[in-house]
C-alpha cells in the first residue's frame, strides 16, 4: 500500500504541476467550460486527498481483518470456552481484548504506544468513515481543540474550513498508519505463534 501510496503521489503531483504550467503557458481562463479545463483543474486538484484518504481507510480495514485472524487463531487453539462473539463491542478494540484477555497476550498493552497510536488512527478512521470526513459538526467548537487535531497537525494532513475536512494530502500519515500496524502486528503474531503453535 506504501508503494502504491508513493507512486501516486509522485504521478498526481507531476500531472498537476504539468497542467498548471500549460495553463498558465496559454493564458487562459481556468473558467473555460468548453475545454473542459475547469473539470480538469478540479479533479486534478482534488484526486490525492480522495486516492490517500481511500487508501488510509484500506490499510485500517487490512489490520482489522488480520486482528481478527489473530484473534480467531486463540480461539481455536486456546480451549477457551470463550468466544470472541462473548465479548461486547466490535471491531479492532473487540478483536484486541479478545487476544490480550483470552489469549493472555501481553506483548502489547491498551495504555502504552504503539497501541496509543492505533486508538488515534482508528478515531481519524472514524472521523472519515461516519462523519464524512469531518472533524467537527458544530461550527461554534474550535477545532484545535478537537482531540485529533495535534496529531493531524503533526502528521501533515490538511483540515479545510471551519469544520475541520480531513484530506490527506502527504504520506506521512499512511506511513505512520503502516509502521505503527506493523509493530503491533508483529509484536502479537510472534506472541501467539510462540504461545500457540499449530498442531
Amino acid at each position: 500500500m506504501l508503494k502504491i501510496s508513493q507512486d501516486n503521489y509522485t504521478l498526481i503531483k507531476d500531472q498537476n504541476q504539468k497542467y498548471l504550467s500549460e495553463l498558465i503557458e496559454k493564458q487562459s481562463s481556468i473558467v473555460n467550460q468548453e475545454n473542459n479545463e475547469f473539470s480538469e483543474f478540479t479533479h486534478l486538484s482534488n484526486i490525492d486527498w480522495i486516492l490517500f484518504n481511500s487508501i488510509y481507510i484500506g490499510v485500517y480495514s487490512h489490520f482489522e481483518r488480520h486482528m481478527f485472524a489473530l484473534a480467531r487463531i486463540i480461539e481455536d487453539r486456546s480451549g477457551s470456552e470463550i468466544r470472541i462473539n462473548n465479548f461486547s463491542g466490535n471491531g479492532l478494540v473487540k478483536y484486541f481484548n479478545y487476544i490480550r484477555l483470552v489469549g493472555k497476550i501481553q506483548s502489547v498493552t491498551p495504555d502504552k504506544d504503539p497501541w496509543q497510536q492505533v486508538m488515534l488512527h482508528q478515531k481519524v478512521r472514524n472521523l472519515l468513515v461516519h462523519n464524512g470526513g469531518l472533524m467537527l459538526n458544530d461550527i461554534s467548537l474550535k477545532l484545535e481543540k478537537h482531540e485529533c487535531f495535534n496529531f493531524l497537525e503533526n502528521s501533515n494532513v490538511t483540515m479545510v474550513g471551519s469544520f475541520g475536512h480531513i484530506r490527506i494530502k502527504e504520506l506521512d500519515i499512511i506511513e505512520s498508519i503502516i509502521s505503527t500496524f506493523k509493530d503491533v502486528s508483529d509484536c502479537l503474531t510472534n506472541e501467539i505463534q510462540f504461545k500457540y503453535p499449530e498442531n
